[in-house]
């Protein structure tokens, strides 16, 4: 192993390979962050489940709307505010016949 120092600072670590330590960490940072992109690639793309036909409880021709909001603690007015604005919005749907002649 060869230092090469200049003005006190160390710029370079060469091994007798010739190669710079930093390369060979870039090498092996390149080699994982393929692998993980291709784990997460083939995750995303299997074939796991039925796919979404009916998996969450729904019956046929059942429309399935859902929503994520903060149901407690401090934020807790939001998530029922919106969840009425939800419901409100659903009634109106159904007022004027629904989707496709389907009501939630």
């Amino acid at each position: 192993m060869q230092l090469i120092i200049y003005r006190n600072t160390i710029t370079k670590i060469i091994y007798k390979g010739g190669r710079n330590f930093c390369e060979k960490q870039k090498k092996v940072l390149s080699i994982i962050a393929l692998l993980t992109l291709l784990l997460v690639t083939l995750t995303a793309c299997s074939g796991g489940g039925n796919g979404g036909e009916g998996s969450d409880g729904a019956k046929d021709g059942e429309i399935v709307i859902a929503h994520a909001g903060p149901m407690t603690g401090d934020s807790a007015q939001f998530g029922d505010m919106k969840e009425k604005a939800i419901q409100l919005a659903i009634d109106e749907v159904n007022e004027k016949g629904g989707i496709n002649g389907k009501k939630k």
